[in-house]
């Protein structure tokens, strides 16, 4: 089974996967986290009001 560590340690899989190398995948890595946390927050706060 393939990890995460494994994938990032191994840069031809990196590029099958995702098609990018690792350098190209941590320089996007903070953007598509910041739009990650604010998709769950979101979602979190559609799930209260909806309750209400």
């Amino acid at each position: 089974m393939l990890s995460f560590e494994m994938v990032l340690k191994n840069d031809r899989l990196m590029k099958s996967l995702t098609g990018l190398s690792r350098e190209e995948f941590e320089v996007l890595l903070p953007t598509f986290e910041q739009v990650w946390k604010e998709s769950l927050a979101s979602n979190a706060s559609c799930k209260v009001a909806r309750t209400k």
